[in-house]
């Protein structure tokens, strides 16, 4: 027995995976990079000042910023941490004693090797420097080592591209540099996702100029803000938004709040770190739902991992209760104009006349004594845009607050974080719907100190009754439906109008074509095609089974079985008027029908296919007259019987049209 399929027999995640009906996608796996191999790379593209560049940015971020005496927290005494309040930073945060795991994190062919074992079919995949360009200040050289870095691991992870892709850095210190540096990753280097950080930290101008930081660098930190890109931005950042909907990429973050307010111990780095993924992410996405960034962009989707699904669900019922009481309509409950003046100094001249005596109940002056100065009504009140914090987000309904809380957001859940139940809680969910929890390990980092027990521990929750099967598949990567169209699913099929049977006839020639969207490839196979021609004495037929492999396979089927030796015979001759254009192409009868046999050289794969139907489209683009006479009678035929069927399908009943194809 090898040693691969040993280990993978005494993976406990291998043993659920072969239980699981769906596949398995991991939305948060950590690698790590050989650090010479990388700076290698990084000196070759942009020279060795980048390389210090990487270096110190690592430092930094280490170091967390702040007032300090140039010494580590490890290497400052009890008295100094005290005194420069050195934040207690993650330490041990790799996995160590597993041994084969760190090696497993360094090299790609042995994590490729390796995902039978964790159970995956799918990983989105974290290098431990893919954001460290962000801690170099000189836009030049972010943008240069930005650019190195995500084509360093472009390059590392391409041969493995079938079950493991790497995210691409994207710094967002202004819309623009984001824009080109996403071009980049996704149009020249064919990266799939995208990875930010949940701000940019920008000065606070007034104490910016107060303090310069050319002269005061330890105040950095203190004299700045987070600047969520989507609420009270110092840049508009739809452009960038904009085209990450055109090129269709998922944006991800692990975005923490270490050394926040109430996260800046200097002794306990739990402390400092439970919670913090949520707390950081949740401003971070908030900022976006109600700087109106998912009403004007509802095709954005982001992953926010490693801080559970719970606090997605828990704001999400925040945001209809509150926007119920704090809305529109609620706010006029609140409204100093609406205080009945008289019945208020009425009400205190019968029930309080001993606490008002010698106190004045008139005009504004009750008021004044009540509810407070900004109730009067010479103070200054809101007005406008300053009365609706939902306004930019337009809500109007708990509809509008699902579709853009909800459907644009997906929360990274750990293996073994309990608290994912939450997201599937519909009696407390608004309008019983559960919010999008998703499989986001984190193998590779401690919460995970072997790779093959991630799946386990996570189905460890169906087992324990916290989740359900249906709520881990859908966790997992199983669910066939997102929240958008689930009011169109019904017994668990979708009701979509693409599924489509339209009959009718050409010149005499019935036609009838069945397109039904509900099959799931094996591996290996694609889209499948079924057609039949019948003719008055034979038929041809082009289908694909699970008997070929799901090949496309050309029979010409004899109508009587005494017409089969002169149609073999036709089919011969045909096939030698074709010549060297298709050589090899041959034909026999076989099982009561001629199979035409069709050389692999000769057979265009799903992708293949459409190259060469763009370059066919392109080259009558450029000249108009190499479009075939028969081209444009076809195509209008084609929208006029498939728009036409379509219109025609509204006017009666939905029912599903029967199979055609054999299996």
């Amino acid at each position: 027995m090898n040693d691969r399929l040993s280990r993978a027999q005494a993976s406990p995640s291998a043993a659920v995976k072969q239980t699981l009906d769906h596949p398995v996608i991991d939305t948060d796996i950590h690698v790590n990079d050989y650090a010479p191999a990388i700076e290698d790379y990084v000196a070759q593209y942009g020279g060795a000042h980048l390389v210090d560049a990487l270096r110190k940015a690592g430092e930094d971020r280490i170091a967390r910023g702040g007032v300090g005496n140039g010494k580590s927290w490890y290497e400052q005494t009890p008295q100094e941490r005290q005194h420069f309040r050195s934040i207690r930073s993650p330490w041990w945060a790799r996995v160590t004693r597993n041994t084969l795991d760190v090696a497993t994190y360094h090299l790609p062919e042995l994590f490729y090797e390796r995902q039978e074992e964790q159970g995956s079919d799918y990983s989105v995949l974290f290098p431990n420097n893919v954001l460290a360009p962000l801690g170099v200040r000189d836009v030049d050289d972010r943008t240069a080592l930005q650019r190195a870095i995500n084509h360093y691991h472009a390059d590392l992870w391409r041969k493995y591209a079938d079950r493991l892709t790497p995210v691409a850095g994207i710094p967002l210190n202004t819309p623009q540099e984001g824009i080109e540096a996403l071009e980049h990753a996704v149009k020249v280097l064919g990266l799939k996702a995208i990875n930010i950080s949940g701000s940019v930290k920008r000065p606070i101008p007034a104490l910016a100029e107060k303090f310069p930081l050319d002269k005061y660098p330890d105040l950095r930190k203190y004299i700045s803000y987070e600047d969520f890109y989507g609420l009270d931005s110092t840049y508009d950042y739809d452009p960038f938004w904009a085209k990450v909907v055109e090129l269709g990429v998922p944006v991800l973050t692990h975005y923490g709040s270490q050394g926040w307010t109430g996260r800046s111990s200097i002794s306990n780095y739990m402390h400092n770190h439970i919670g913090h993924f949520a707390d950081g992410t949740e401003a971070f996405a908030k900022a976006l739902f109600f700087g109106g960034v998912t009403r004007r962009f509802p095709k954005l989707r982001f992953g926010l991992l490693e801080g559970g699904a719970d606090w997605g669900a828990r704001v999400y019922v925040h945001l209809v209760d509150r926007w119920k009481k704090r809305g529109v309509e609620g706010l006029k409950h609140y409204d100093p104009a609406a205080t009945d003046r008289a019945q208020l100094a009425d009400l205190f001249s019968r029930y309080g006349a001993d606490l008002v005596e010698g106190r004045s109940l008139q005009g504004e002056d009750l008021i004044r004594d009540t509810l407070g100065e900004r109730y009067v009504a010479s103070a200054r009140q809101p007005q406008g845009w300053e009365l609706e914090d939902f306004a930019a987000a337009g809500i109007e309904s708990v509809e509008d607050i699902k579709s853009r809380w909800v459907d644009n957001f997906y929360f990274g859940s750990e293996s073994d974080d309990r608290t994912v139940a939450h997201a599937f809680n519909r009696r407390v969910n608004p309008l019983g719907v559960p919010v999008n929890a998703i499989y986001s390990s984190d193998v590779g980092h401690w919460d995970v100190p072997d790779l093959t027990e991630a799946l386990a521990e996570a189905y460890a929750l169906v087992e324990q009754g916290v989740i359900s099967e249906a709520d881990f598949k859908r966790v997992t990567g199983g669910q066939a439906f997102p929240a958008s169209v689930l009011p169109r699913v019904e017994n668990g099929t979708l009701q979509y109008d693409c599924n489509t049977l339209v009959s009718y006839s050409v010149r005499g020639t019935n036609v009838t074509l069945n397109v039904i969207w509900d099959w799931e490839p094996p591996a290996g196979a694609g889209d499948r095609h079924y057609a039949i021609y019948r003719g008055r004495k034979a038929a041809v037929e082009i289908r694909q089974t699970k008997a070929d492999s799901y090949l496309p396979e050309l029979s010409v089927i004899p109508n009587q079985a005494s017409d089969a030796p002169a149609l073999l015979a036709a089919v011969h001759a045909r096939l030698k008027a074709l010549g060297a254009s298709f050589d090899g192409v041959t034909a026999e009868m076989k099982d009561g029908r001629i199979h035409v046999a069709i050389p692999a050289r000769y057979r265009v794969g799903h992708e293949a296919h459409f190259a060469q139907v763009t370059r066919n489209f392109l080259s009558y683009l450029q000249d108009r007259s190499k479009l075939p006479t028969w081209e444009r009678p076809n195509m209008l035929a084609k929208y006029y019987v498939t728009t036409t069927g379509t219109e025609l399908s509204h006017q009666s009943p939905i029912k599903i049209a029967p199979r055609i194809a054999p299996e």
